[in-house]
């Protein structure tokens, strides 16, 4: 069965029509790519899957903020998830699910708003880190694998020339070879924010999520 099925979609700028009458299925394990001109409607089609599919998608936006932040605090995994996935946190979780997405993690745009929630994408990795230290330091048992983990291993393997450290509500970089040369990641250039951002995100996506990452190649810093 497949995870989304789109038939005939058509969508509107006004009155002049973006999309006419798109068709196709997402399986899981597929990717597909979508490619058009400046105005061709991908974003739009992008927030129409999101809005029509809330519980199953999570979408990065071409417009979106990589200032990472220098450090972070804690706080429960509740919380933490609620605010990367929804941009807020409430005891009413049809209305996250329903509304506080569209109002908080899109301020009621989901087209054309600024996504700025790296710090927010920086706490929820901070916070599992923690509470899984925590865990294993009173439990015992096999070492956990974090999230954090994950992203330094691939974040290593796309740039072999880099290293990354973590500390406490902390990430640090430096050149291979060099961890005297250490610098905060909210120093790493455009191209290793952006990185390990986009492993971040979907890394800290419900599982059996579809994800939609809108235009890579365009970001905001």
């Amino acid at each position: 069965m497949a995870m989304l099925e789109v038939k005939d979609l058509h969508v509107y700028y006004g009155v002049i029509q973006a999309l006419k009458g798109i068709s196709f299925e997402v399986n899981q394990g597929e990717v597909i790519a979508l490619i058009g001109a400046n105005g061709a409607g991908k974003t739009r089609f992008g927030s129409w899957i999101e809005e029509n599919n809330y519980e199953k998608v999570h979408r990065i936006s071409a417009q979106k903020s990589l200032s990472m932040p220098s450090s972070v605090r804690t706080t429960s995994m509740e919380v933490a998830k609620e605010d990367l996935l929804y941009g807020t946190h409430n005891d009413n979780k049809d209305w996250l699910k329903n509304y506080g997405r569209k109002n908080n993690r899109w301020n009621n745009n989901l087209n054309t708003s600024l996504l700025n929630d790296y710090d927010k994408l920086m706490v929820l990795l901070h916070s599992e880190e923690y509470e899984k230290s925590v865990y294993y330091k009173d439990h015992g048992g096999e070492k956990p694998i974090t999230k954090l983990d994950k992203i330094q291993r691939i974040w290593e393997g796309v740039l072999p020339h880099r290293k990354l450290e973590k500390r406490a509500g902390i990430i640090d970089a430096y050149q291979d070879g060099r961890p005297d040369k250490k610098y905060n990641g909210s120093e790493m250039s455009d191209g290793e924010r952006c990185i390990f951002y986009l492993i971040g995100e979907v890394l800290c996506a419900p599982e059996k999520s579809i994800i939609i990452s809108d235009e890579i190649g365009r970001a905001h810093v």
